[in-house]
């Protein structure tokens, strides 16, 4: 897997884009006092002369894998009926369709929502108590459901997580990743009371200041990637981010 991407906004209101070198070198860990051994990449912009150093991509659970499988779609979900795979009329994509009722079944990525929270310069993160990434640490985030706003579902999130009340300061990341069919949007947050304790999903909760994150035990790439841009934002408190991070085999 390589990343191909990231898009930063600054400010709400000045945008240019970000690429990751092929072997460029200055990692983040050079703007931010702390090492994380999976990452050593550079955000450079692209009219940037890039310099010589490579990529190490963060190895996450094995539960990366790709996702959007329609051969997988045996069985209608309205009727019942076996399904056909084949290329709708008007359509580019192999699709599963029905041979009962005609329905098509398409397949959506999933919204993934959690918060990002800051209380005494350090940041809230939960040990996971389930697969996948059982026993590692990840900031409270799960699936957006039906009928809530991500920010609701983000602060719904960390409350069955870290049984942790928030409020939403603003949006910090958005994080597509088609390898697996997921798009995380993060939200920055604060706590309204200094309490939390683990919920059922997690083990463990505790506060982390930015020089004891536990990058090497973080449970997906997304959360490295995440909590790096909160070490860049430390040393640039007027950013505002909103990121493109994208897995492609």
């Amino acid at each position: 897997m390589m990343v191909k991407g990231i898009q930063v906004q600054l400010c709400e209101f000045v945008t240019q884009r970000w690429t990751l070198k092929p072997r460029t070198s200055i990692s983040i860990s050079s703007l931010c006092p702390i090492s994380h051994p999976y990452l050593s990449l550079k955000l450079l912009p692209t009219h940037t002369t890039p310099r010589t150093t490579r990529f190490s991509p963060f190895r996450a659970s094995s539960s990366l894998q790709s996702s959007g499988n329609v051969l997988s779609i045996k069985f209608c979900q309205w009727c019942g009926g076996s399904t056909k795979h084949d290329i709708p009329e008007g359509e580019e994509k192999l699709r599963a369709i029905c041979t009962l009722c005609g329905r098509i079944a398409y397949q959506n990525p999933k919204m993934v929502v959690g918060c990002l929270i800051e209380h005494d310069s350090k940041v809230l993160l939960c040990k996971r108590n389930i697969q996948p990434s059982y026993g590692l640490w990840t900031l409270p985030a799960g699936y957006l459901e039906i009928g809530e706003s991500a920010m609701e579902g983000a602060v719904r999130e960390t409350r069955e997580e870290a049984n942790a009340d928030v409020e939403v300061i603003s949006p910090f990341a958005q994080l597509d990743i088609p390898l697996i069919g997921q798009t995380y949007m993060i939200f920055l947050a604060k706590l309204k009371k200094p309490h939390f304790s683990p919920g059922p999903e997690s083990s463990e909760c505790q506060l982390f200041s930015l020089d004891d994150i536990p990058f090497n035990s973080l449970s997906f790439s997304s959360m490295v990637v995440t909590l790096s841009l909160v070490c860049f934002r430390y040393m640039n408190p007027v950013f505002f981010f909103c990121v493109t991070y994208s897995y492609h085999v």
